[in-house]
């Protein structure tokens, strides 16, 4: 059995991670609180903590600026709590070591309720303790409550939650409620970097030729021609970034390729190919700690090429790989403020422009 990194605790969390029958007590990993000062610039924003589709299934365990949480729902009522029963301070999130232990918690979340895998603790939506099962006829005191809950908003398929007072908007998504786009779900993909790192990767196409060759790139075709930047509402457009990929189509043939990137926020960006056939991601990513981070993607397309959903996973899952590689090697883990530390060129015109961005908005907690 792994070392416990807390005393307080026995039980199988890997932080972020969902929880599952086969978490046990093998491998118990609980991490601390962390309290690093977060700009309300950055904490008054909505996060994705989980997907609709996990949650529905199952509790889920996030992470976000350090903070444990859990993530439930009762039928449609999302919820997100500090992940701590009021009872002992066992994870909300844990699932029982023993099997009978486990069917009974999950025997409650189709039911609506959130039981705690220590005692039993039951907890309702509006967080509540609704049921002691040692003391089932005693009246239970007000203070038997989840310590701290957070506001959401289930939005594209995902839960957001703020852990601040949010007083931004979640950034617009438009083909979601569109029917003529295909929409499919990638990660989430956990990278021991800081948010930034993950954010001006995504944006980078210099890098393909080199980190994505013979999918995304060529070493043999590696110029970027100039692009442009337009300013927005929420931040900036970069138009017309054309570089030359193997295979753009699955045709076999190769062509310049067309891109406009879209900067939708500090932790969220979006791009599409110039096509009549236009595919496109947008990433929303979640800053677990400071130096850690966790992206959800969304694919959407407007042409059928044949590829089921899982295609576009494994391509995606092969193509984060990479670049997982690639960020969590480079130092420091987020972005320096100083340009003399990483001096840039043309081709790095968005994130440089990324760079500019944390530091005058005062992101202070994205940077070093």
């Amino acid at each position: 059995m792994n070392a416990v990194r807390t005393d307080a605790v026995r039980a199988g969390l890997e932080a972020s991670a969902p929880a599952t029958a086969a978490d046990g007590m093998e491998g118990v990993t609980v991490l601390p609180e962390l309290d690093d000062p977060v700009e309300p610039v950055l904490f008054d924003r909505w996060y994705v903590v989980a997907t609709l589709e996990d949650v529905r299934r199952q509790r889920q365990r996030a992470r976000l600026f350090g903070r444990n949480l859990v993530v439930w729902a009762a039928g449609d009522q999302v919820q997100v709590w500090q992940d701590v029963c009021v009872h002992m301070g066992f994870p909300l999130s844990a699932l029982s070591p023993n099997a009978r232990g486990r069917r009974d918690q999950e025997e409650a979340y189709r039911r609506g309720v959130l039981k705690c895998g220590y005692h039993g603790y039951e907890y309702g939506p509006d967080g509540r303790v609704v049921r002691i099962p040692q003391h089932p006829t005693q009246k239970i005191p007000p203070h038997f409550c989840a310590r701290k809950t957070y506001p959401v908003q289930v939005r594209y398929g995902l839960v957001f939650t703020c852990l601040g007072t949010p007083r931004y908007e979640i950034p617009p998504f438009p083909e979601w409620d569109d029917p003529a786009w295909r929409k499919i779900f990638c990660g989430p993909y956990d990278v021991n970097a800081g948010a930034s790192r993950f954010w001006a990767n995504f944006a980078d196409v210099a890098h393909f030729p080199w980190v994505h060759g013979d999918e995304l790139g060529d070493p043999a075709h590696a110029t970027v021609e100039p692009y442009r930047l337009r300013k927005t509402a929420t931040g900036v457009v970069a138009e017309n970034i054309r570089i030359y990929q193997p295979d753009p189509d699955g045709s076999g043939q190769g062509a310049v390729v067309t891109y406009t990137y879209e900067a939708l926020g500090p932790t969220e960006i979006r791009f599409h190919k110039v096509a009549r056939h236009c595919y496109g991601i947008i990433m929303f990513i979640t800053p677990v700690e400071r130096e850690r981070c966790r992206g959800y993607m969304i694919n959407f397309l407007n042409y059928d090429d044949g590829r089921s959903d899982e295609d576009f996973r494994r391509f995606e899952d092969r193509i984060v790989a990479e670049d997982r590689v690639i960020i969590e090697a480079q130092r420091p883990a987020l972005i320096p403020a100083d340009l003399r530390r990483e001096p840039q060129r043309p081709a790095d015109a968005l994130a440089a422009w990324y760079r500019n961005y944390l530091i005058e908005q005062g992101m202070h907690y994205l940077i070093e």
